[in-house]
């Protein structure tokens, strides 16, 4: 059975930056101020989520198998639409930030993204519209006459596969 998840999470998405060798040869994380509370909105959306639908500690992490992902941001008009913050790294702390919030045991197990960065306004004021659900139903990728393509993801495998009509 496919488990879906949704929830918007109000504040500023804030980027998660790259990854350097510090001196001492320790990983360093580029960030900006603004992560930790963005990973911590994330997270605290998570949790109330769980709250809201009776989902015990127990049950947790939420998605267990290959996952497919939405995520909206919608970022302040005066940031512009074509500057940074880069989709990727907005994408990389939030996905990062449900690992935290135990929708799933890793980031690793998204095989799907569907991603948007858009002008906040009244209807979609600055955050991000998170979806996600469980991925192991066929999705189709190419349509031709009398044949549909379809690829499928199994424990962590793709099997490509022509279906006749």
């Amino acid at each position: 059975m496919s488990r879906g998840f949704s929830v918007y999470v109000e504040g500023r998405p804030a980027p998660q930056g790259s990854k350097k060798l510090g001196a001492q040869g320790q990983m360093l994380e580029q960030a900006g101020a603004a992560l930790p509370a963005w990973r911590n909105a994330v997270k605290r959306a998570c949790f109330q989520w769980y709250h809201d639908h009776e989902i015990t500690p127990g049950r947790l992490p939420l998605l267990r198998g290959p996952v497919s992902v939405g995520i909206s941001f919608y970022i302040t008009a005066r940031v512009g639409i074509n500057y940074p913050p880069d989709l990727d790294k907005l994408t990389r702390a939030t996905l990062d930030a449900l690992k935290m919030g135990r929708l799933y045991e890793d980031d690793a197990r998204v095989r799907r993204a569907y991603l948007m960065k858009d002008p906040a306004d009244a209807e979609h004021p600055m955050g991000a519209f998170i979806t996600a659900h469980e991925w192991a139903e066929p999705v189709p990728i190419a349509r031709g006459p009398g044949v549909t393509r379809l690829v499928v993801a199994r424990l962590g495998r793709r099997t490509y596969g022509e279906v006749g009509t």
